[in-house]
Formats: structure tokens, C-alpha cells, sequence
């Protein structure tokens, strides 16, 4: 009754003895693995996302609270606690006193990276990824001087350090790639 579908699965299955019991032990342990994965991770992250959102509500609550009392020291202590303990500088002010000029910057800043995504994505798909990957770096150079140009941020120690390791490798890595061209071509 079930012959052709019994014979279509033992051409499928492996031949050799060894194969088989492989087949046996790796199929039911490489299953398993999938399951708990797919079952812990799928809970981990549905955690994790739910504790960073409540964390985030609050914590921007908890600014909206402080700025609604319009209380200058508990709006100085509460940013001076973000600052100091968080890194994380509250600019509340400033942004109620954005020019529209700099608006037009942001737009820009959005457009042009939608069409910078777009090319390297392009590029991804006409050349190798071994060439075209390292250059995807070449943005952090370019937002910290867009940082610069615009919002007269002045890059700390470790962006120049890590500015200067990006050029270095690109330096290096087009002085490989034509080396290994000019020895092809020989």
C-alpha cells in the first residue's frame, strides 16, 4: 500500500551502515537544538524587549514629570544624573530651538543615507563582498564629520583613534588588493 512512498525514501536515506547511524544519532540531537533554541530564544527576546520598553516609558516619564514641575534643581539634578551615570546628556532646551536650516540638514542627513544604503547594497551585489565590506566602515568617518560640520561636536580621543585604524586599514587594504592584482596580471 505504502511502496512508493516507502522506496522514495529509501533512495533518499544513506546506504552505508555508518552513514545511517550518524544519521541516527546527529537528526534527533541537531532537532532538538533547533526546538530549545528557537523556544528559549523566542522568550529570552520577547523579555528582554518588554523590560526595555518599560524601562525606556519610564525613563521618559519620568523627564516629562520633571520637566512639567518646572523646578530648575530637580531638572538640573535629574540631568546631571543622566550625565554623570549614564552618559547621556538631556538636551530639552535645545531642541525647542532648532533652526529650520538644521531640519533641512537632518532630511538631508535621512535622504542621503537611504541613497548611500542603496549603493553599497548595489555594490554588494556587482563585486565581491571580501572587497566591497571594509568600505561600509567608511560611515562612522563620515558622521563624525557631519557631527562636526553641523552640530560643532568635537570628536573625542577614542573617534580619532578609531578613525585613524579605519583609514589605516583602508590604506592597507588597497595597497594588498593592487598588489595582488599587479601579481595576478603577471
Amino acid at each position: 500500500m505504502f511502496f512508493g512512498l516507502n522506496k522514495y525514501i529509501k533512495n533518499w536515506l544513506p546506504k552505508k551502515l555508518f552513514y545511517r547511524s550518524l544519521f541516527i544519532i546527529i537528526t534527533p540531537v541537531i532537532l532538538l537544538q533547533v526546538i530549545i533554541s528557537i523556544v528559549f530564544f523566542d522568550s529570552l527576546w520577547i523579555k528582554s524587549n518588554k523590560e526595555l520598553t518599560r524601562t525606556i516609558v519610564d525613563e521618559v516619564r519620568l523627564i516629562s514629570d520633571v520637566y512639567k514641575n518646572n523646578n530648575e534643581k530637580e531638572i538640573e539634578r535629574v540631568t546631571g544624573l543622566y550625565k554623570n551615570n549614564l552618559d547621556f546628556i538631556i538636551a530639552f532646551n535645545e531642541l525647542l530651538i532648532i533652526d529650520d536650516i538644521d531640519y533641512l540638514f537632518l532630511m538631508l542627513i535621512g535622504v542621503f543615507g537611504v541613497i548611500g544604503q542603496i549603493g553599497l547594497t548595489i555594490s554588494y551585489q556587482l563585486s565581491k563582498a571580501s572587497y566591497v565590506a571594509p568600505y561600509s566602515y567608511f560611515y562612522i568617518i563620515f558622521s563624525g564629520l557631519i557631527g562636526f560640520y553641523i552640530w560643532n561636536e568635537i570628536p573625542d580621543m577614542s573617534s580619532l583613534i578609531g578613525y585613524f585604524f579605519i583609514i589605516t586599514s583602508y590604506y592597507y587594504l588597497i595597497r594588498f588588493q593592487n598588489q595582488s592584482l599587479s601579481d595576478a596580471d603577471q
